[in-house]
């Protein structure tokens, strides 16, 4: 005897049939969803983009991409509809591809401010050394779309940071962590699109254990983040002009006074340390 039940959750509709469990889900969801696919891995909605996809994710052959999906889309589209049957199983391995933890997750992304996407791209981060070094870091970052939220990655000469961008009153706040080490970055961005330039501020804890903050930039790249490279820019000389934004970094980062911010030493941690 078999069991069947339908039920509407998420704005997704189930059916269960025996052991196995199908969905309805939103054909405007499941097109960005193979968006995103052909973006993560460099390919079209042809058969050699679906083959790409099923050599990438266990369970889900090419004709499902073909047929199942991409087919049933384009003719429920000319139909009117806005729903198609396919497993919850497969569109669970798809979404886990992409960084989802499931496809409710990837459907939650669809809650994300609409804004944040802005910002998605590869930049170098450019922040003044904490010493008199007189020395600018160059460090590659990407901000993507990562779960239900934008996540900003960037790459230090011996270990990455990551963590979650939002939003709040005109500028994008970010705690980024390594394994054993963390700043708070805010970048002022106002209602700008897509800017080409984010000044903002930083603040942690020195290699001295001591905290510590200032100005750090970001300077969008039309590179991919995996081609961009770790560097510095030295302040004690006017950087050559091939690449355009090093001089005004250099103006911008020259004065260590500007840029660098740290406490007195403590001695006593009473109000005499103020006074030294």
């Amino acid at each position: 005897m078999l069991i069947f039940l339908f039920f509407d959750i998420f704005n997704i509709r189930f059916s269960y049939l025996s052991t196995t469990m199908n969905l309805e889900a939103p054909i405007e969801q499941l097109q960005r969803m193979l968006v995103e696919l052909c973006k993560k891995l460099k390919v079209d909605l042809d058969k050699g983009g679906f083959m790409t996809m099923s050599s990438k994710i266990t369970g889900v052959s090419h004709r499902y991409f073909r047929d199942n999906m991409h087919g049933k889309m384009v003719a429920a589209k000319k139909r009117g509809d806005a729903f198609i049957n396919l497993s919850l199983e497969k569109l669970n391995e798809i979404s886990r591809y992409l960084g989802y933890d499931s496809f409710v997750a990837f459907q939650d992304s669809f809650k994300l401010n609409p804004y944040l996407a802005y910002f998605e791209g590869s930049y170098y981060s450019f922040i003044r050394k904490n010493s008199r070094s007189k020395e600018v870091i160059q460090s590659p970052v990407k901000i993507e779309k990562k779960g239900p939220g934008m996540r900003l990655t960037l790459k230090g000469e011996d270990r990455e940071f990551e963590g979650d961008i939002e939003l709040k009153e005109g500028c994008i706040t970010c705690l980024i962590k390594s394994v054993d080490e963390s700043f708070y970055h805010v970048y002022k961005v106002g209602k700008t699109v897509k800017p080409k330039v984010i000044q903002g501020i930083f603040s942690g804890v020195s290699s001295a254990l001591d905290p510590i903050g200032g100005r750090c930039v970001l300077v969008r790249q039309e590179s991919d983040f995996e081609t961009l490279a770790n560097s510095k820019i030295v302040l004690n000389k006017v950087p050559v002009a091939e690449n355009s934004y090093h001089q005004p970094l250099w103006r911008y980062f020259k004065k260590n006074q500007e840029n660098n911010l740290k406490i007195k030493t403590p001695v006593g941690f009473d109000l005499d340390d103020l006074m030294m």
